[in-house]
């Protein structure tokens, strides 16, 4: 992921990278980080210890008590914030992360201008690179049916792809107000996708959403998942002046 931000109470999350403190790396073990960034990336809702361990532990065998471990040494790390990663008994876990609301009116920041950058393949498979690709591309032309918001075209996002660029140049390179990336993840049959709303002025994480989904016919996963991700932004999309009367007509 680049340069996303997700406030956990006094910390700074980049997902699946680092923990910062004050501007400064915090230690955490790899399993640890990536089970953070699992419970930020679900917007305060529970994930199962059974999702957890499927997402982290991808296709191996892995015993509940792991699990705990791991828990335990973030908790640690998190000190006084600990507070925040909350044990729902019998279910897993959940976190209570901050966002960034600067619009009076609405409660939240909307913009009219953005890329949506091909989604990180994590499944561990170079060949499934397709995967990201596939619903990046589907995302982007679903937000160019919508009238006044201008949508990076995907020869523009993708030539991003595998390079770690900070967002607040790609938006400088792509003239636009917002970024959109993902990841796609397959364990159990399922597929995970996380996609994450970014604001290009500060690089601050603005929105995220998990969705699941049976791994059967990727056509529909695709279309599925388009759609919950295009529904959720909604709220956030600010079409130009001159198109206020569609707002959102799609």
């Amino acid at each position: 992921m680049q340069n996303l931000n997700i406030k956990v109470g006094r910390f700074t999350l980049q997902p699946f990278r680092q923990l910062r403190l004050n501007g400064r790396p915090v230690p955490l073990g790899n399993k640890a980080l990536e089970i953070l960034s699992t419970l930020a990336a679900a917007n305060g809702e529970i994930v199962t210890k059974n999702e957890l361990i499927n997402l982290v532990w991808a296709g191996l065998s892995i015993e509940e008590n792991a699990l705990h471990v791991h828990v335990v040494a973030l908790r640690k790390a998190l000190g006084d914030d600990a507070k925040l990663l909350i044990t729902v008994r019998g279910l897993g876990y959940r976190l209570e992360v901050g966002y960034i609301n600067d619009n009076h009116n609405t409660g939240f920041k909307q913009f009219s201008s953005l890329a949506v950058l091909a989604f990180v393949n994590m499944t561990g498979d170079p060949q499934l690179d397709y995967l990201g690709e596939g619903m990046a591309e589907e995302l982007i032309n679903a937000l160019s049916r919508i009238p006044g918001l201008k949508v990076s075209s995907r020869t523009s996002s993708f030539a991003f792809k595998n390079r770690n660029i900070d967002v607040r140049q790609i938006s400088d390179q792509l003239n636009v107000a917002a970024i959109i990336e993902g990841s796609v993840r397959i364990a159990g049959g399922r597929a995970r996708v996380t996609a994450q709303l970014i604001d290009a002025e500060d690089g601050n994480h603005i929105w995220s959403k998990n969705l699941d989904h049976e791994f059967a016919d990727l056509l529909i996963l695709q279309g599925d998942i388009t759609d919950a991700i295009v529904e959720s932004l909604k709220k956030y999309i600010q079409p130009e002046p001159h198109d206020m009367s569609l707002m959102l007509a799609i």
